[in-house]
């Protein structure tokens, strides 16, 4: 078995208990005007939780109250700052440079350690530097960027069902499609519309991790960020 495969066996794993849960466990919808007031008042605490959720070993100590305050209290610290160094990323990863595409993620999570699409770029880039032979990576390190891209998805898992009452909710439009593909295991999406604040896909149809045939992200925070870019406002 390669590494990329090796790294995508246990990821699959991961999912699969992860997915499984969301559905026997209280769900906890995140509350932007609070979250917000915390932000304000207490950006200290939500780096640290940030901290500890990016930490290499996972701190099961966190709650996913606790998960919830960093992954999306983060969005509220940097604004979505690092999305200049995401592009040069993709563009390193897509001519398929992946030491430059490593390069790249690790200055992205250095803005913001909790970008899901630097943390599975990262890892995809030393799976396919391993298997060209560059070993000035270890295989280890390329599984702790998984890890910790999987307790971020997990994060997403915890907010909702995916139904119109209870949808997902993210941060970013790319954060839907690594959700779906790489923690719900979905490899085919039909149409996409925004229905209110919520970004709706058609499936078709589910799998053992998704039997519904659609799925919904609430958008709030995407819309946000698209109208300050634009000069609505934040």
């Amino acid at each position: 078995m390669n590494i990329k495969a090796a790294i995508l066996s246990v990821l699959a794993l991961l999912c699969s208990l992860c997915a499984t849960a969301q559905y026997q466990y209280q769900i906890h919808p995140v509350d932007w005007k609070e979250l917000k007031t915390l932000v304000k008042e207490e950006p200290e605490r939500v780096r640290e939780l940030v901290r500890r959720i990016s930490t290499p070993q996972r701190d099961t100590t966190l709650t996913y109250p606790d998960q919830i305050i960093a992954y999306f209290g983060q969005s509220l610290l940097t604004n979505d700052s690092e999305e200049r160094l995401v592009h040069a990323m993709d563009q390193a990863y897509s001519e398929e440079n992946y030491a430059e595409a490593l390069a790249q993620a690790e200055k992205v999570l250095a803005v913001n350690p909790v970008n899901i699409k630097a943390l599975i770029r990262a890892a995809y880039a030393i799976a396919n530097m391993r298997e060209a032979g560059d070993e000035s990576h270890a295989h280890e390190e390329g599984q702790g960027y998984y890890s910790r891209a999987i307790r971020l998805l997990d994060t997403i898992a915890a907010t909702g069902y995916g139904s119109e009452e209870h949808p997902f909710h993210v941060t970013k439009i790319a954060d839907e499609y690594l959700f779906m593909g790489h923690y719900l295991e979905l490899d085919a999406f039909g149409s996409q519309s925004l229905v209110d604040c919520c970004d709706v896909f058609e499936l078709g149809k589910g799998n053992r991790l998704y039997p519904d045939s659609v799925i919904y992200f609430d958008a709030t925070r995407v819309l946000e960020l698209e109208a300050a870019m634009f000069g609505g406002g934040k």
